[in-house]
């Protein structure tokens, strides 16, 4: 769920869920396309506007004025490339392109961003406990409480800055620490008291590998696997310095994009999918 709204994406394993996450930020880190920047943003910001709204749109005015910056300071220290702009009153060059690395770099934060709203939201920590219950069972515990705990400090700070609306941020800060503090040591009582970590405990499994969970994985093979290939060789790279260079032949000019775009959407295809079937069975009740 997601503000009270069904996340279907949800509905795959957990192991699905990760793998697919994992490899869409590896390939975000180390591809360095902005075309998988763009597709990745694209899709997680469509993602948390049909679930959030207008707060979507708010949280993203916040993020741009962390993104503006790397617009503004990369060209103020990178003085690499061809096209000249204009030179500081030091000498160093203006070029145009470290303002496009700068924007690469601005789009990859907010793809970053979104793309980690959305996997928060798709990964709950009953879910972390289900995939690394048997391989780290303390650090499953670990994540899961960590998760946990964003959502839920998050909430009792919207409570404290309502009750007390006179006080300053850093005063509503202070309460929130303590209310941490506080918080930490029950559900460390707590925990005590059940008897954790005293005996071996089950582990539980809710989720099951389906079809649609096969399917998910075999394309993420297929897709790293052809991206693999692209890049030893040399199909569509781009490079910002010394000069803006997309090296491609006429199909991957293509193909690539859409395969970009294709998958950073698979969980905003299969979100409006199931929303489409759960309305036509409603109406044929």
């Amino acid at each position: 769920m997601w503000n009270n709204k069904a996340l279907h994406i949800c509905n795959l394993h957990p192991l699905t869920i990760f793998l697919y996450y994992m490899l869409l930020f590896g390939l975000l880190v180390f591809m360095g396309n902005p075309y998988l920047y763009f597709s990745v943003f694209i899709s997680s910001f469509i993602l948390s506007i049909y679930f959030e709204g207008i707060d979507a749109i708010n949280y993203l005015k916040k993020l741009s004025v962390i993104a503006l910056l790397f617009v503004i300071i990369n060209p103020l220290f990178s003085h690499e490339g061809m096209t000249i702009i204009n030179y500081f009153p030091n000498g160093n060059a203006f070029t145009l392109e470290s303002i496009y690395f700068g924007l690469g770099m601005a789009v990859l934060f907010l793809a970053t961003m979104f793309m980690f709203k959305v996997f928060s939201n798709s990964m709950n920590p009953d879910r972390w406990v289900e995939l690394f219950g048997n391989i780290s069972p303390d650090f499953s515990l670990m994540i899961s409480m960590i998760f946990r705990f964003i959502n839920r400090f998050k909430d009792t700070y919207k409570k404290i800055k309502l009750v007390n609306k006179d006080k300053s941020v850093f005063s509503c800060f202070s309460m929130l620490i303590s209310y941490a503090l506080e918080s930490s040591i029950d559900t460390a009582d707590s925990m005590a008291a059940r008897g954790y970590s005293l005996t071996k405990r089950s582990h539980l499994k809710r989720h099951k590998l389906r079809l649609m969970d096969i399917a998910v994985i075999l394309i993420s093979i297929a897709f790293l696997g052809i991206l693999i290939y692209c890049n030893k060789m040399n199909y569509f790279n781009f490079y910002y310095y010394p000069k803006l260079t997309l090296i491609c032949n006429d199909i991957t000019k293509y193909l690539l994009p859409i395969l970009y775009i294709f998958y950073s959407m698979i969980p905003l295809i299969y979100q409006i999918t199931e929303d489409i079937k759960w309305k036509f069975l409603r109406s044929i009740i």
